[in-house]
């Protein structure tokens, strides 16, 4: 596994501290900071999606998704967000 920016972790750390906490909109800012600064990072594009699920931004979170999917490489976990998107 490739390791991460110590930056880009940082954000996700915080992001996730925000989330846990239920503060979605501050997550999302750690996130996209995340995916601005590393694109393929997986896991930042997972949760800012979930996030703007949590929001009700259905119209962000499918955008992100997507993006999701353009960066996963697990087939599985692919599946799981196809069948997500659809019930969108």
């Amino acid at each position: 596994m490739e390791e991460l920016n110590p930056n880009v972790e940082a954000y996700f750390k915080q992001g996730m501290d925000y989330y846990n906490r239920g503060d979605f909109l501050r997550a999302t800012e750690q996130w996209k900071l995340a995916v601005q600064t590393a694109p393929d990072f997986v896991d930042g594009h997972k949760y800012l999606a979930l996030a703007y699920e949590k929001l009700g931004w259905k119209h962000k979170a499918r955008k992100q998704w997507e993006r999701y999917l353009s960066v996963e490489t697990d087939a599985r976990a692919r599946r799981q967000v196809e069948e997500r998107l659809k019930q969108l």
